[in-house]
């Protein structure tokens, strides 16, 4: 779901304008309204779900591999390894192209400071889960 709301955030405004000319959920659609009139706002929700896509994929694939009827037994710690690495070599490329995307429409933004703004968006999600996991399979 995610993934597909990054694909079409674009239509994400016309959604907005869409429940307002409808007058659907008013309090929120006014909400929605005030949050992405401010430019600052729509791109950092843009990078933050970029950066959990970017991570989340690592954790969908992996979750339907462990989730599967078969020797379990011989596939799960290297599979949760796999998980484990990208989570402490974060490699982001949906928030790079977002990010290069709105320098190149704004050029005085910097990317660095877009991929680093959406890395610390995830950052502490991912060290908490690369912690209990090191521990989980320390323990066996």
């Amino acid at each position: 779901m995610y993934k597909q709301l990054l694909e079409q955030f674009g239509d994400v405004q016309r959604f907005i304008d869409d429940m307002v000319r409808e007058n659907v959920a008013p309090q929120i659609s006014r909400q929605l309204v005030d949050f992405f009139s401010h430019l600052n706002n729509a791109i950092s929700l843009k990078l933050e779900l970029a950066a959990l896509v970017d991570v989340g994929k690592v954790f969908v694939k992996a979750t339907y591999i462990l989730e599967g009827d078969g020797p379990l037994v011989f596939s799960c710690f290297e599979t949760l390894q796999g998980v484990c690495n990208p989570c402490q070599n974060a490699h982001l490329p949906n928030v790079h192209a977002i990010a290069v995307a709105t320098v190149d429409a704004d050029p005085t933004q910097n990317v660095g400071a877009f991929e680093q703004e959406a890395k610390r968006s995830v950052q502490l999600q991912l060290s908490g889960f690369d912690v209990n996991l090191m521990w989980t399979c320390a323990k066996r």
